[in-house]
């Protein structure tokens, strides 16, 4: 689609997917990365079927190139009137071999946001690092949910499918965008492959920090260059902490 044609269709539907964001090359170095990390730094990783890190950033500069990735941030660019800034990055492994149809939680993130054109109060892109399909772990979402302020109707009292909704398959390198207000949650697939994804939240500068998870790494945000000081300046009280202790220091 042009960027015209992604815009109108967010509108409606309140999410884009962009099916070859990444290449195989970069898929499998993003891939080698993680398995790096969870070797080498543990604690920064939860346990269990839905393992997490939400500060191994601070250890992968391999993953830097995804915060504006070109597949998707023309396109959030737009969403968020070119007033957007960095908020969140995570990664999360899901385990396979669980209860076909079971899901984790249907919710949605936060509320609409009246001052975006949009409703929108922080954006998600979300990349597949491994291919996703009805046997594995997905994401699945209510398209043009972000206003509905109760949880999705069931089709069937007995299922756990939801009215409108739409599991979101795709391949190693998918890219989803999604308006994190639309109502989501995380279904568990019966194979054995696992699903890696990476997770990121994106907003307007104008509303106080998503969330208090990330240490937004250094080398991101002592440059020269005035624009990426700017897109990742909004810093939640963590990174605040650290920036100001460092300049403290200096």
């Amino acid at each position: 689609m042009t960027l015209d044609e992604q815009l109108a269709f967010f509108q409606t539907n309140q999410y884009l997917f962009y099916p070859t964001a990444l290449t195989k090359d970069e898929v499998g170095r993003l891939n080698e990365a993680i398995d790096r990390n969870r070797r080498d730094h543990p604690a920064l990783w939860s346990s269990g079927v839905r393992m997490q890190s939400v500060q191994c950033f601070l250890e992968m500069p391999e993953t830097d190139f995804l915060v504006r990735h070109p597949s998707f941030f023309p396109a959030a660019k737009r969403i968020l009137n070119d007033d957007i800034v960095f908020s969140e990055f995570s990664i999360m492994i899901r385990a396979g071999g669980q209860k076909e149809g079971s899901v984790e939680g249907w919710h949605r993130d936060f509320t609409p946001n009246d001052k975006n054109p949009h409703g929108v109060s922080a954006l998600s892109p979300i990349f597949y690092l491994t291919d996703v399909d009805e046997t594995t772990a997905r994401y699945s979402l209510i398209p043009a949910s972000n206003r509905i302020e109760t949880p999705p109707a069931k089709i069937k009292e007995e299922s756990e499918d939801r009215v409108n909704e739409k599991q979101m398959f795709g391949p190693a390198g998918s890219c989803i965008l999604v308006n994190s207000g639309l109502w989501h949650c995380g279904r568990w697939g019966a194979g054995p492959r696992e699903r890696r994804t990476i997770h990121m939240y994106l907003q307007p500068s104008n509303i106080p920090p998503v969330s208090n998870h990330n240490i937004f790494p250094r080398r991101l945000w002592d440059v020269k260059d005035p624009e990426q000081r700017k897109f990742y300046s909004h810093y939640n009280p963590i990174t605040r902490a650290v920036v100001d202790d460092y300049a403290a220091k200096r």
